[in-house]
Formats: C-alpha cells, structure tokens, sequence
C-alpha cells in the first residue's frame, strides 16, 4: 500500500465516557497515539451524547440506569467544552425514565431524547446559551417498542424514531421493531407511516444514518445482523430497501451476536457497521473467547443506487465495540470497546481490557490497525464516545 493511501490530518479531539466521567483525548492522526486527560464528571453515568460544534456544547443524558436496569434517576445535562476544561450551561433537567440516546435538530433549536421505556420520546427547547428546558412534548405509538435512537431526516423532512423491539425470551413473545417518521410543529408531535414489513416481526432496526446529500438511508438490524439500505426522496424512506446484506459471516455459536453501530464516509462512498459478541458482564473467568466476531464490516457504496458491497471486515482486538466514530475529514475510525474480560485457556489466563481501537481509513474505505488504547473502567463501562469537532460544518454532526 502506498504512503499516502492512508495519510492522516492534524490531531483531533476524541471524547469518552467512563461510567460517570468524561475523558477528553487528542489523537495524533499520524501515529494515532493518544493524549489523555479527565475532564469532567457526571452525577450520573452517561448513556449518550451530542455535540454542538457551533456553540462548543457537549449534550448528554445520564442514569443510574443501564442495561437490563431502569434505575430511578435520569438527567439532561448541557455542558460546555473547550481544549481547556468543561461547564455546565443552566441547570440539569430530570427526565421521565432511563435515556437512551439523544440528538439536536438541524438549527440547534431542539434537542431530542429517546429512551427505552416510560414516555420514548421527548423534545426540548434550546436557549439562546444552549441551556436545555423542559419538555414541550413526548410520547410515542404505543407499538414502538425499545427506542434506540432518533435522527434528524434529510430535506426538512422531520424526524425518525428508530425502534429495536426485543426477541422472544423467557416466556415473553418477540416485541416487533420500526422506523417511525415524525413531524413537530413546536407543540404536537405527528407521527407518519411506520416502516415495520411483516408488522415489525423479525425486524429489529438499531441504528439509522442518511448519506451526506440525503438520498440514501442505511439500517442496521440489531437483532438480524442485517445492514440494509433504502431510497431517500423528499427525506422519507422508501417502503422497502433497495439492499438487505449481512454484517458478519461468524458464527453465532456465542450469543449474542448483534449488529451495532453504522457510520458514512464523509465522501458518501463507504459504509462501517460494528459487529458485537460478548459472554462476560465484568471480571468472570471464561473459557476461550471462540468464534464470535467483534469486528468492523466495510462497505463500498454505489452512489447511483445506494446498494452497498461488503469489501472487508476487520478484527477490532477487543469485546463488544458498542460505539464507532469518524473523524470530520473522514481518515480516522475509532471502536470503543464497552467491556473487559479475563479468558481461561488450560492453565493460562488472558486479560482483555475495555480499551479504543484506532483506525486509519485508507483511500479504498479500508480501515488499517494503528493502536488499541487500553482503558481503565475499574467497574463502570465504557459506554459511549465519539470525535468532537470544533468547527464541524452546518448540517454535519455525530447524532448517528
């Protein structure tokens, strides 16, 4: 390969959250070597995060919540940051149950908040200093099962309220998932036709992110390990996708194996979606990892019909890389992995530590292995990060 297929920018600012604590990283984008330093701590853990580039302001929803725990304290924090430091802009807002994601609207007006139960949806008005207030409206259909997260749609088109639904599991039957377009006109929210084929059986969306111009959407089904592609007109979905491809071919000899998180090339021509396989909820001793993928999948993208072709699928080194971000000028990728685990094979013990995986994204879409950061998570996980850009440009942002 050739030098300059896989040169990189100035460094870039990269934020992780650790539990409760936010630690902001300058990555070298030459080397992808790492500069560390603890920047602020959050009453409680954060779930999510968005960040406005124009006003320098990060906005996280935090819990003492988690997975399979709803917890009894749920906040929306919006917090100032520069290179320098980090605080709080008005007060911390309460929400109705645990948060599971978060985004603004295009003009940094509004800002979004979906969870994984109670109301599913809330919307908030921004002041003038990017202060949050109370909710002007919430609530969902009554059949969106587990919101995972809402997104802006392209063209002025409203919103989109993805919904992951659940297996079958324990006795209960399978809770069907959906895309859910909405409108909001400041006071009501009107929620559209819902993409649910077969009425949201055996259809469990994660995560949706549209292409740069707006033509083209790209769905991940958790559930299915599906990556799935639809026609953007107007900003609404097309009915069915125009593609429906696999994330992974590992076997799912070690449950789960789920498809995660997806992100586009700045240039629209590649596609990256995390596979996750994890058999560990902390320190437990457990035999070999086996063959369970913890990976990225590469995708080339064709720009006249939006069908994508899996090119490539890289190991990331560690467990279950719940978040993936791209640098702005799209020559950067880093995995973060959530956990750590300690494996037994014969009389040897392994320790894999929670840890960011960096990526040089190499001019084909490929993405090349730089350096995997071990983390320090003592008990907490690593839960949620992504590159942070001072002077992103209007309209692009990392609410995926």
């Amino acid at each position: 390969m050739m030098k300059n297929e896989c040169e990189t920018g100035s460094p870039t600012a990269f934020i992780a959250s650790i539990g409760k604590r936010l630690v902001q990283y300058q990555i070298a984008a030459d080397s992808g070597s790492v500069e560390r330093k603890e920047m602020w701590a959050a009453p409680e853990a954060v779930q999510y995060a968005c960040f406005d580039p124009n006003a320098h302001i990060l906005y996280m929803v935090c819990s003492d919540g988690g997975p399979g725990l709803r917890g009894s304290r749920h906040l929306l924090i919006a917090l100032k940051i520069d290179l320098d430091g980090a605080r709080k802009v008005g007060p911390a807002v309460p929400l109705a149950g645990r948060p599971i994601h978060v985004c603004h609207d295009m003009n940094r007006r509004l800002l979004l908040v979906s969870y994984e139960d109670t109301v599913k949806l809330s919307i908030h008005a921004l002041a003038d200093d990017g202060a949050v207030g109370s909710a002007l409206a919430e609530g969902a259909p009554a059949e969106c099962y587990y919101p995972h997260q809402v997104v802006v749609a392209p063209h002025d088109a409203g919103y989109v309220l993805v919904c992951r639904g659940s297996d079958a599991k324990n006795g209960k039957t399978e809770q069907p998932g959906g895309l859910y377009p909405f409108k909001f006109d400041g006071h009501k929210i009107q929620y559209g036709t819902k993409i649910a084929p077969d009425g949201g059986y055996g259809f469990g969306p994660r995560n949706i992110v549209f292409d740069k111009a707006g033509n083209f959407a790209y769905v991940v089904l958790e559930r299915q390990n599906l990556f799935l592609s639809y026609a953007v007109k107007s900003g609404h979905l097309s009915p069915a996708p125009v593609a429906s491809l696999p994330t992974t071919h590992a076997p799912r000899a070690y449950l789960p194996q789920i498809a995660g998180a997806v992100r586009v090339h700045p240039n629209g021509g590649f596609a990256y979606v995390a596979n996750r396989t994890h058999r560990t909820r902390g320190d437990d001793v457990l035999p070999d990892m086996g063959p369970g993928a913890n990976t990225i999948s590469v995708y080339s993208i064709d720009s006249q019909s939006g069908k994508p072709t899996l090119v490539h699928e890289q190991a990331t080194g560690g467990i279950h890389p719940r978040t993936i971000s791209m640098s702005d000028d799209g020559r950067l990728l880093i995995a973060a992995h959530v956990r750590k685990a300690t494996f037994k094979r014969h009389d040897a013990y392994r320790e894999v530590p929670a840890s960011l995986a960096i990526f040089r994204v190499c001019e084909q879409g490929h993405i090349a292995p730089m350096l995997l950061e071990p983390v320090d998570i003592g008990q907490d996980l690593l839960f949620w990060s992504s590159f942070v850009g001072w002077n992103r440009e209007q309209g692009c942002s990392h609410n995926d």
